[in-house]
């Protein structure tokens, strides 16, 4: 506004205090818009958890990797013979 030892008017000041409230508003309104952003991208994530957890309680689950590779303590996986 101005210095500590200037005296503003009243009309300095509502217009101040106006000018104010509209940076606020927009403000107000940018911060909206990007928590609309994040709840649809959090309804996203949920819908995508709870088909997950659907297709696993209902056993329809695809192969998961441990259950499709093998490993070294794997015998399918051994690619030497301790009987030679």
């Amino acid at each position: 506004m101005t210095d500590d030892n200037d005296v503003i008017s009243v009309a300095e000041l509502v217009e101040y205090c106006r000018t104010q409230a509209g940076l606020l508003s927009g403000n107000v309104e940018t911060i909206g818009a990007e928590i609309d952003e994040l709840l649809d991208e959090i309804d996203a994530d949920i819908a995508e958890i709870r088909t997950r957890v659907a297709d696993h309680s209902s056993g329809t689950e695809g192969p998961t990797a441990s259950s499709t590779t093998t490993g070294p303590n794997d015998p399918q996986s051994a690619s030497w013979n301790l009987r030679s």
